[in-house]
């Protein structure tokens, strides 16, 4: 009987693999497709990221894992605010957060709650950016590595990150001894664990800490950590920071009437946003630039200046026309594509329905069949032997084919609890395999014998 045991986890294996691989490609193509995103991401590519996260988009779709569509959702969140279409980015945040609540996946929910904190800062609703920020700052230190105060912790990056965003919006409604401690805190688990791609990270904190420090009129610190975050995004060419950093460090030293170096300054961060195209910075940037021009009464640069603003100000207008315009198409596409998955679904689920249909019909005819050479005579015990165990090891299967579409659902395709639910319900059907055992091939290999011995006395 050990037989039947390999052969029924054999199969039960074989089945969570082919299930497996579907998800696995899906998680090559978005492992590929991230790393092309952080790239463009950095570089300040926003049109690249937009591209790469709604390409991304229908393959989690379709793919039917809560996990990849979760991931699809923060994409297109990131990729909308370069795009500075903030009300877009809260939207798929949102959906991101809904997900990963659903999935109960504790860091994933932690790293929505930071995004959707930073998305409701940009659409002007600081207080609900607050509530956010601080609950994804109390996931993240619910985390052990970061309890047990870990070096290893890839964490500390988010924790810094939620921080700021509690902060930022903390300091929008006045509250700036309480956003500076969040800051300065953030800072110091950036020091626990300095990954590279913590640095963007580091850098917002230090810009930041500077415009705490300007609402607290305390302008040597404030100059300090502009200067600190100014370092670090020269260092590493850190663009979309440089640009931030700039802008509110120019509009200090032009407050402080350092008329040269507030020019200097916003030029350099005027440049960094051509280049990342972030046109809000451009025509904040320019703005400065024009108020620094007309106080040293450089009329023509100031005229430039203006004029430049302006036409940005228009430049957003139009773009975000056309952002409009592609958001409609792209959700008008997403409905199409929704409608037709659900067709296939349908299709799919009919078609599956017939082949377990057939299946059952199936498997029904052959333990007729069975039965019937089981009262045979002429049949042996080890064929009815042979014939008993293959139609359990048909049932064990069939009930796996069955119940497989469902775990999905109930474990999120997550492999570890998949894997672990297949085995407690193989523990489940082999402890029932001695009783059906005894009561079917037992008592039919008897019957089997006394027929056979019946016939030979008929004979003799």
């Amino acid at each position: 009987m050990n037989k039947i045991y390999l052969c029924f986890f054999w199969g039960f294996f074989a089945v969570f693999c082919m299930a497996q691989k579907k998800a696995d490609y899906i998680k090559e193509q978005y492992s590929h497709i991230g790393e092309l995103y952080s790239k463009y991401q950095r570089e300040g590519k926003s049109d690249s990221v937009l591209f790469i996260a709604q390409k991304f988009y229908p393959i989690a779709q379709k793919s039917g894992n809560d996990s990849i569509l979760q991931k699809a959702y923060n994409l297109l969140g990131n990729a909308y605010i370069m795009q500075s279409d903030f009300t877009s980015s809260l939207e798929y945040y949102l959906k991101s957060l809904s997900l990963a609540q659903k999935l109960g996946d504790v860091i994933t929910t932690g790293i929505a709650y930071e995004n959707a904190s930073y998305a409701f800062y940009l659409v002007g609703n600081y207080i609900k950016g607050a509530e956010y920020g601080k609950k994804a700052v109390d996931i993240f230190l619910s985390h052990p590595g970061i309890k047990k105060e870990s070096s290893e912790s890839i964490y500390y990056g988010n924790l810094a990150n939620a921080k700021d965003n509690w902060a930022s919006n903390l300091l929008k409604i006045n509250q700036f001894k309480q956003s500076l401690n969040l800051l300065l805190k953030g800072i110091t688990y950036l020091d626990k664990a300095n990954y590279k791609e913590n640095l963007y990270f580091r850098s917002g904190i230090l810009s930041d800490i500077g415009n705490a420090y300007v609402q607290l009129k305390n302008p040597k610190k404030v100059v300090e950590y502009f200067e600190k975050s100014t370092v670090l995004n020269q260092k590493w060419n850190i663009l979309p920071a440089a640009s931030v950093t700039d802008r509110y460090y120019a509009d200090f030293l032009l407050n402080e009437n350092k008329i040269p170096q507030a020019i200097s300054v916003a030029r350099k961060g005027l440049d960094a946003a051509r280049i990342t195209k972030e046109k809000i910075r451009m025509v904040e940037l320019s703005d400065i630039l024009q108020k620094s021009y007309d106080k040293v009464n450089k009329i023509d640069s100031a005229n430039y200046f203006s004029k430049l603003m302006n036409a940005y100000r228009d430049s957003i207008f139009s773009s975000q026309k056309i952002i409009e315009v592609q958001n409609l198409t792209f959700k008008q596409q997403n409905d199409e594509h929704e409608a037709e998955l659900e067709k296939e679904k349908l299709a799919e689920e009919r078609k599956d329905n017939l082949q377990y249909a057939a299946i059952g019909i199936g498997l029904l005819a052959f333990f007729m069949l069975y039965f019937i050479f089981s009262h045979s005579a002429k049949v042996g015990k080890r064929t009815i032997l042979f014939l008993g165990i293959l139609s359990m090891l048909l049932v064990f299967e069939f009930l796996n084919l069955l119940l497989h579409p469902y775990l999905g659902k109930l474990t999120h395709h997550q492999p570890f609890w998949m894997l672990l639910c297949m085995v407690a319900i193989a523990a489940l059907l082999i402890s029932l395999h001695h009783k059906l055992e005894h009561f079917i091939i037992h008592k039919l290999v008897s019957k089997n014998e006394k027929i056979r011995l019946e016939r030979v006395w008929k004979k003799s």
